[in-house]
């Protein structure tokens, strides 16, 4: 895999963010294919005991986010851009894959006894794939592909309890952009022009022509960024910001969005040079992996848990699927993006398919029953190590578990004890030494000061908190939860709002406005 660091991050569920209840100033569009939300963070609550509640699923914008229950899209990156046409190939409608995959979702996350009680009901009965981005599809911006939808949904059905909702066959299931000129547009929808997002840009966005070279630009991405770039700060003289040509091979550079290439190779700032524009050279030294660009990867690149180089690498040809490869710290430099060097080979192996004792890189390549049981990459002594793993079966109560995956249903992996424990449940503790909770639930310790326990999002005339105990739908207003409110109305987030749409107004505050599709 290209980046595995984040199969460390994986939780049960990561079919939930872009959705429905992101905030006005940058949060998510609207919901489509997710699920409940997953799990809180083992370190949710207050601010003083870490950070939010991963279950809060939406866009979190600026002003944290809304909730993962009022629905949100998968998010895995889209994919690449592709021409005009229809807005579903051949095949089952979005909506109808969607449905399948939401009730999948479900239904795994209730046998591995994360949805107790009645929110596994609550999860089933949601809508979440009539949202925005279903709106999307039907309007030509995106295309969905029904095999591809097909292709996650058998994966998923694989995937049994235990396991991580990260199966390759699921990116881009989303759909990927089409939107040709005046299409509608969220972020990155268009294959002609840019979407005009940031600022006050709001929500009801279109795909609009590549500003020209040298003319005023506002946002980073309004200029065509096969010759030009808009820069991040204000010119010094206090003029306006315009387009500026992309830098060249050797141009010096702070940032890849300058550079044609896409790449702003770090390597000669360890000697105090400083970085310039263009991939390094076919066996040149690197620190960094992107420094090799697209079609190479830093073979033999040894890192500290600061990401410090411990021992360089060299820039090295990218490896076909079948061909001989090597375990690697970060990057194995299978061609693939989702492939890994499993057995001495570059493999893309069907998601859940490995038996117990195979090698894995992720604990989607594992069969249901069992995960993937990696070891360290960073040492205790501050060293580095290959990343190696085995299909092994889940562990049972108090048995050992790394991360956020290992455990039999009706337990977790409480990542202070590295242990198996029971699922926290509704009103009992929960976070770093006691667990996340089920998904649905927020970990939060603001009816409890100092104490963090697991809770629903808030009902209409709940006690609420906009950050660490929401409301499943509408404000937060005074520390009660309020009922949507209608267009004209002052607001934070878009589930404030009966359109599901709270954008900027001219004083500079945001209210509920009619929705854009």
């Amino acid at each position: 895999m290209r980046t595995r660091l984040a199969v460390l991050m994986t939780a049960s569920l990561l079919f939930a963010c872009a959705g429905g209840g992101g905030s006005a100033s940058g949060g998510g569009a609207g919901g489509s294919m997710g699920a409940s939300g997953g799990g809180t963070s083992s370190g949710g609550g207050s601010g003083t005991s870490g950070g939010g509640s991963a279950s809060s699923g939406g866009g979190a914008g600026t002003t944290g986010g809304g909730s993962g229950s009022s629905g949100g899209g998968i998010a895995s990156g889209g994919g690449s851009a592709s021409g005009g046409g229809g807005a579903v190939d051949a095949g089952r409608s979005y909506q109808a894959v969607c449905a399948d995959i939401q009730q999948t979702i479900c239904q795994n996350l209730g046998a591995c006894g994360q949805l107790p009680g009645n929110l596994l009901a609550q999860c089933l009965a949601e809508d979440r794939c009539s949202g925005t981005q279903a709106r999307f599809v039907d309007a030509g911006s995106l295309r969905f592909d029904a095999a591809k939808g097909e292709a996650c949904l058998a994966a998923l059905k694989r995937a049994g309890c235990g396991t991580e909702a990260g199966a390759h066959e699921c990116t881009g299931v989303e759909g990927v952009p089409a939107g040709k000129l005046g299409a509608p547009c969220y972020f990155s929808e268009c294959v002609e022009g840019y979407c005009p997002y940031g600022g006050a840009a709001g929500q009801c966005r279109a795909c609009t022509a590549y500003t020209a070279l040298g003319q005023p630009c506002t946002t980073f991405n309004s200029c065509d960024p096969a010759t030009s770039y808009c820069p991040l700060q204000q010119p010094s003289d206090g003029g306006v910001k315009r387009c500026e040509p992309m830098g060249t091979a050797g141009t010096p550079c702070t940032s890849s969005l300058t550079c044609l290439s896409g790449i702003c190779s770090t390597y000669a700032k360890l000697d105090g040079g400083v970085s310039r524009c263009g991939a390094l050279a076919l066996g040149a030294a690197c620190a960094v992996p992107s420094d090799c660009g697209k079609s190479a990867y830093c073979r033999g690149l040894r890192v500290d848990v600061n990401y410090q180089p411990l021992a360089l690498g060299t820039c090295t040809a990218r490896i076909a699927l079948g061909a001989a490869c090597a375990d690697e710290q970060l990057d194995e430099g299978c061609t693939q993006e989702a492939a890994s060097c499993l057995d001495g080979t570059c493999q893309l192996p069907p998601s859940y398919t490995r038996d117990a004792g195979a090698t894995c890189d992720s604990t989607d390549h594992c069969k249901a029953g069992s995960f993937c049981d990696l070891a360290p990459i960073y040492l205790d002594d501050g060293g580095a190590a290959v990343r190696t793993g085995t299909c092994a079966p889940l562990r049972g109560f108090d048995g050992g578990c790394p991360g956020y995956s290992g455990c039999n249903a009706g337990l977790t992996c409480v990542v202070g004890l590295s242990s198996c424990k029971p699922v926290p449940v509704e009103d009992g503790g929960c976070g770093f030494d006691q667990g996340p909770c089920p998904s649905g639930l927020i970990c939060s310790d603001y009816l409890s000061p100092g104490t963090l326990t697991c809770q629903r999002e808030r009902a209409t005339g709940q006690t609420c908190e906009t950050n660490q105990l929401p409301c499943h739908t509408g404000a937060c207003v005074a520390n009660t939860c309020q009922p949507p409110q209608s267009n004209g109305t002052r607001c934070l987030q878009n589930k404030e709002c009966v359109s599901g749409r709270c954008d900027p107004v001219g004083d500079g505050g945001f209210e509920c406005q009619a929705a854009c599709l």
